[in-house]
């Protein structure tokens, strides 16, 4: 009985630890995706305002490094939340 309990109780604990980790990946993974749509929101912003033609704005963003960074910091972000559920 009492191994029954005690592995009860080791369960129990990774699993709190599990939600700990989940918690904070979920976190990253939401900051990631704010500070990708910020920047995003802002060269498209910098370019409509520098005459830069409308249809071509959205591949000069994403070719931009700084954004193309942090989408890749977003997608990674991602992958490790979704890995972890």
């Amino acid at each position: 009985m009492q191994d029954i309990q005690r592995e009860l109780n080791n369960l129990r604990s990774e699993l709190n630890k599990a939600i700990i980790i989940i918690k904070e990946r979920g976190k990253n993974k939401t900051i990631a995706e704010r500070d990708y749509r910020v920047g995003l929101a802002k060269e498209i912003l910098l370019l409509r305002s520098s005459g830069i033609p409308v249809i071509t704005i959205s591949d000069s963003c994403r070719g931009n490094e700084k954004i193309a960074e942090l989408k890749m910091n977003r997608d990674i972000a991602e992958t490790i939340y979704e890995l972890n559920i």
